[in-house]
């Protein structure tokens, strides 16, 4: 229980700063996902570009589990640095 109530924390936290962060942007979250995926860094990972009209909520579900896959696959060579 007592880790769940850290996660659940912790998420509300991240929601929060995010909210913060992005209070006067006028960018859409997708913008933000693919100028974040066309970062030079991220290239091997994820090769696809903003399909157009892209947003989560029409998004097929395939296309959703590569964005994931490659950010974890991202996020694996960070923790190997």
């Amino acid at each position: 229980v007592k880790a769940c109530a850290n996660k659940v924390d912790g998420l509300r936290i991240l929601q929060f700063l995010r909210n913060e962060q992005f209070k006067n942007e006028t960018r859409s979250d997708e913008e933000i996902l693919f100028e974040f995926l066309s970062k030079a860094e991220l290239k091997p990972f994820f090769l696809f570009t903003q399909p157009k009209n892209f947003t989560f909520e029409t998004a097929e579900i395939d296309f959703l589990n590569e964005i994931r896959n490659a950010l974890f696959a991202y996020e694996t060579e960070l923790r190997k640095e």
